[in-house]
């Protein structure tokens, strides 16, 4: 179960004048909150490769625990300048969410591992323009700003944890331009 909700609102800028006549400020929060599990009877089977018989599921499943791949919370946030007589449109991004099960423990009473939740700032330019008498867009993307790390671990009963997979995410840049013939 869960819920999801989204709020735009525009800001017009035109009273501003000069560079801003035609623009506007864009902002955008999307939240969704989830809760999920697994239900596990006493009488489930799963298919194990390896193993000709359907084996008990309760060996391989805790009952109660959430669904991989599915954080409680994700939250996004855009907060754009935009230009509504051409294409200009400049905007940071922040993403949030929370932790994760990315995968079940083949060891049946180990720890899954957890991705750790985190905070992604970004920024995208996007701009028309013309170039050589071809209408052209150009496309900024900074990407990671905050430069957080990538971490997957093994949660232990007394709060401790073991770096399952973890990197340096880096920050990364490119430019783009695009056109139609």
């Amino acid at each position: 179960y869960g819920f999801e909700t989204e709020l735009v609102k525009f800001f017009p800028l035109y009273d501003w004048g000069g560079l801003f006549s035609s623009r506007r400020l864009r902002a955008q929060v999307n939240y969704t909150f989830t809760q999920s599990e697994i239900s596990v009877g006493g009488n489930d089977t799963v298919l194990i490769p390896g193993f000709s018989t359907p084996q008990p599921a309760a060996d391989y499943f805790v009952d109660g625990i959430a669904l991989t791949g599915q954080s409680d919370h994700i939250l996004n946030l855009q907060l754009s300048l935009e230009d509504e007589d051409s294409l200009s449109q400049q905007s940071l991004l922040v993403t949030y969410t929370s932790d994760r099960i990315t995968n079940r423990s083949p060891i049946g009473d180990a720890p899954d591992i957890i991705e750790e939740g985190r905070i992604q700032l970004d920024f995208v330019w996007r701009q028309a323009f013309s170039l050589f008498g071809q209408e052209v867009q150009g496309t900024l993307e900074i990407r990671n700003i905050l430069n957080e790390d990538f971490r997957e671990f093994f949660g232990a009963p007394d709060g401790s944890s073991i770096d399952a997979l973890s990197y340096d995410r880096g920050r990364s840049f490119s430019l783009g331009l695009s056109t139609t013939f």
